[in-house]
């Protein structure tokens, strides 16, 4: 299915997500079968915030909706969860733009034995009451009957009572159904287990890096009974693939909450799980330079923001500092996170920019300091120095705006390429490189400005010793 959006109304991904879940609602109602919000886009909603998806829960089978619904996956449908696509196409002044859009709808069920830390072997098909209860936390487990203007089938009844599961074809639109306190819990910002908190832990340990992430997101507390499961199993986490917990940490890391978010970890034990055994020498710091990696209110890059969560456990980022190498952090991070190759040459590279930027820096030629201020890494380094030496930081600041406004800028083309030695004759070989770099710093320090320059100091450099004049 597809529809077109008119070029006075862009497409917003949040209200398109919650339009196609009210039209996906109306559809298996008008087919005789239960259709709810469910799970976190219910808790935000009642919190007044935008939520990221729109998960439904139904009394359809997956078979039942592969016949309502011709564009679906079934990605796990033996888990009773499919997916129901949609394209949007967004009308641009230069053309069109396509917008997938995708909402999981998911049979009611509860879950059978986990047995992998990951998933249950079985599950049954089941009632919204069981739906409930087989979810991880209480302000997660709570479901919606949203308003539908164009069904006129539906009630309408805000502040509907809970809702026990009696005659649930007849729910009426904008009631709330709470089975587990969910929303008491969210009036009093409290992030509690469903049930026995040491049952929902053994039954998917990443629920710990979950219960941490949330708790920092929304600003709420864990509630005692759970905290204490968390730490009691922390260890376990270790049973988790290292791509779920690595994918629940960048998610973590990269909010503006990261720094509370690091303090939970540290206060229930999550971290030797997660790095393996810590350095038993370094010592904690504030998270400052975690708080601090990214502007106030934006996501970090994953390298920068757990270069800084390293310096909060300890980690040496300066050589001014006491504390371990950050290298042993980086290989158990790429570890125990699954970083990928950019993730980790990210992490390397912003430590080799803090070492330019502490012990080189003053003393490094025009060229040198420009060659640095244009890596990839620096203007992340550079943020995290104006943390850790805020004096000397702004002299770097300062440096490279003057640096920028001198002939060519930091980065200019450069004047001489290898193309114009072979064109002269040259043959290629390890030295071009010696010779082309010898000839950009040129450049940059301002001794050459023309390509007729450029050439000529190349071939310069290039003639046999007694050659040269």
């Amino acid at each position: 299915m597809s529809r077109t959006l008119p070029t006075s109304n862009p497409a917003n991904p949040t209200s398109a997500e919650r339009d196609l879940a009210l039209r996906c609602i109306r559809t298996l109602r008008r087919a005789g079968f239960v259709a709810l919000l469910a799970g976190g886009c219910v808790r935000d909603e009642l919190l007044g915030k935008a939520p990221s998806d729109y998960d439904i829960a139904t009394s359809a089978t997956p078979q039942q909706l592969a016949q309502l619904f011709p564009r679906t996956a079934h990605v796990g449908a033996h888990f009773g969860v499919v997916l129901v696509r949609e394209t949007l196409r967004q009308a641009l002044p230069d053309g069109e733009r396509l917008l997938p859009i995708t909402i999981e709808v998911a049979t009611f069920r509860t879950d059978g034995t986990y047995t992998d830390n990951r998933r249950p072997e079985t599950v049954r098909f089941s009632t919204p009451r069981e739906d409930a209860q087989r979810r991880d936390f209480t302000v997660n487990a709570l479901f919606l009957s949203p308003h539908d203007p164009e069904d006129r089938q539906a009630s309408h009844a805000e502040g509907h009572p809970l809702f026990e599961g009696a005659a649930l074809h007849e729910i009426p639109s904008g009631c709330i159904i709470d089975f587990v306190g969910g929303q008491a819990d969210l009036a009093s910002r409290t992030l509690r287990a469903v049930g026995d908190p040491h049952a929902r832990l053994s039954e998917d340990h990443l629920r710990a890096l979950r219960a941490v992430r949330l708790s920092a997101k929304l600003g709420f507390t864990i509630h005692q009974d759970t905290k204490h499961a968390i730490t009691r199993h922390a260890m376990q986490l270790r049973g988790v693939s290292p791509e779920r917990v690595g994918d629940e940490c960048r998610a973590m890391f990269a909010h503006p909450s990261r720094a509370v978010a690091a303090a939970l970890l540290a206060e229930l034990g999550l971290v030797p799980a997660i790095l393996g055994t810590p350095d038993r020498n370094a010592a904690p710091r504030p998270p400052a330079l975690l708080a601090s990696c990214a502007p106030a209110g934006e996501p970090a890059p994953v390298g920068l923001a757990l270069l800084a969560w390293s310096h909060s456990l300890g980690v040496r980022l300066l050589a001014s500092e006491a504390g371990s190498p950050a290298k042993p952090f980086i290989a158990s991070a790429r570890e125990g996170l699954c970083l990928s190759n950019d993730e980790t040459s990210e992490m390397t590279n912003l430590c080799t920019r803090l070492t330019e930027l502490s012990e080189q820096w003053g003393t490094a030629p025009v060229a040198r300091r420009k060659r640095i201020a244009s890596a990839k890494e620096f203007a992340g380094a550079l943020h995290l120095f104006s943390v850790l030496q805020p004096v000397a930081a702004e002299a770097v600041a300062q440096d490279v705006a003057a640096l920028s406004q001198t002939f060519g800028g930091l980065q200019p083309p450069p004047l001489l390429t290898g193309d114009h030695l072979i064109a002269r004759g040259h043959k290629g070989g390890p030295k071009f490189k010696l010779v082309l770099d010898s000839v950009y710093d040129a450049q940059l320090e301002g001794a050459i400005a023309t390509p007729e320059q450029a050439l000529a100091l190349g071939e310069s450099l290039l003639a046999p010793p007694g050659a040269r004049n």
